[in-house]
């Protein structure tokens, strides 16, 4: 069990260490928006509880910018939060769009993306989710790193919900989220972007023919992410949090939720060579698989040098997570206990992602079969 401890948690502090080194070197945003410089672009689809308060926030952040909010036509409570959300902010630049359903075989956020990218009357793009909640000066680190980078993006932080399911899905991204996208950095280029935020300038985005190169795939971030570095350009991960507000009302959302990001991940291993697949096992598969180990051991094994050794290594895991959250300046709540079962728990998404690839996403239901071969069932 000793062994095992020690692989443990050297991981995790590499990890940690990585990421802070990657945070301090980063330069902290030092210059003022200009707000009308910024198109805020936003895929919008129903569903969820928060959306009017997500949305109304981002207004109230950011009077200045202009707004193009997304909706299908098929969509009519979507259709109605964002009528009245306009209605009460008249002197915001609020443009709204309906689309009908994207075909079969295509991404619906990328479908819209493409027809509203000619829309945008300034001279930044922002694509925004409609569950982010933008930062001040998340969004001030993305328009910055565009002076020096083609492509900026964000990290997530979930705000926890009040019940299980909620704060399952929290601890899952907020346990891993600069651990994933920051740790790597310090050695090597981004392998993609988080979808929920990124930005781009206006020229830029044309110049590379838009988003219909990738209106085929289903991972848009991935998809996006590579794009933009086969056209030469360089991605800058920005070590600022962007706030994501979702209510997962049952325990079957968050798996269906944890079985879409994990059959992504998947598809991203696809395409990565024999190297990178390995650091990517390495750093973010192992150690849930340790801990599976350790668990094991000090069960089929009991002593009391075990507990020792066991709540030794659970103390310096819940140690390191909170000294890097700190780094980020992450607000939510570490959970010990559902910490943990939220990281034993993550061989098993992997095992149902990689069992069964249909997924759902929000309303609609796809059978995968590649990032370029999805049909809706």
């Amino acid at each position: 069990m000793f062994i095992l401890v020690f692989i443990y948690l050297s991981l995790l502090l590499f990890k940690v260490l990585s990421a802070k080194k990657y945070i301090r070197n980063f330069n902290v945003p030092i210059k003022n928006v200009d707000q009308k410089k910024i198109s805020i672009l936003q895929p919008i689809l129903s569903g969820d509880p928060q959306l009017a308060k997500t949305l109304e926030g981002n207004i109230v952040n950011f009077p200045q910018c202009e707004f193009i909010w997304l909706v299908d036509k098929k969509d009519k409570v979507a259709q109605q939060i964002v009528s009245e959300i306009k209605a009460q902010y008249p002197e915001v630049l609020v443009d709204r769009q309906l689309y009908d359903e994207a075909p079969d075989g295509v991404n619906p956020k990328i479908f819209k993306l493409e027809q509203a990218r000619k829309l945008c009357r300034r001279d930044i793009c922002v694509v925004l989710d409609d569950d982010t909640v933008l930062s001040k000066k998340g969004l001030a680190a993305l328009v910055e790193a565009l002076g020096t980078h083609q492509l900026s993006t964000g990290l997530p932080v979930y705000r926890e919900g009040n019940n299980l399911p909620s704060k399952l899905l929290a601890q899952f991204v907020n346990n891993n989220s600069a651990l994933t996208y920051l740790s790597v950095l310090p050695y090597m280029e981004p392998l993609s972007i988080n979808g929920m935020c990124y930005a781009i300038n206006r020229q830029v985005l044309d110049s590379y023919g838009g988003f219909e190169p990738i209106m085929y795939y289903l991972t848009d971030d991935l998809a996006f992410a590579n794009h933009v570095q086969k056209n030469g350009g360089k991605i800058c991960q920005t070590p600022f949090v962007q706030e994501v507000e979702t209510n997962i009302s049952r325990i079957s959302v968050y798996m269906q939720q944890m079985h879409r990001w994990y059959l992504f991940a998947t598809l991203l291993m696809q395409r990565q060579t024999i190297v990178t697949n390995l650091i990517i096992t390495l750093l973010h598969g192992s150690p849930s698989l340790l801990m599976w180990s350790i668990a094991i051991d000090f069960l089929t094994y009991p002593s009391v040098f075990g507990v020792l050794i066991f709540l030794f290594m659970l103390t310096a895991r819940w140690y390191l997570l909170l000294s890097i959250q700190k780094n980020i300046n992450q607000r939510s709540g570490n959970y010990f206990v559902i910490s943990v079962i939220s990281e034993l728990l993550q061989p098993l998404h992997l095992v149902h992602a990689c069992l069964v690839r249909k997924i759902k996403w929000r309303t609609r239901y796809y059978r995968v079969y590649d990032n370029n071969n999805f049909v809706k069932v």
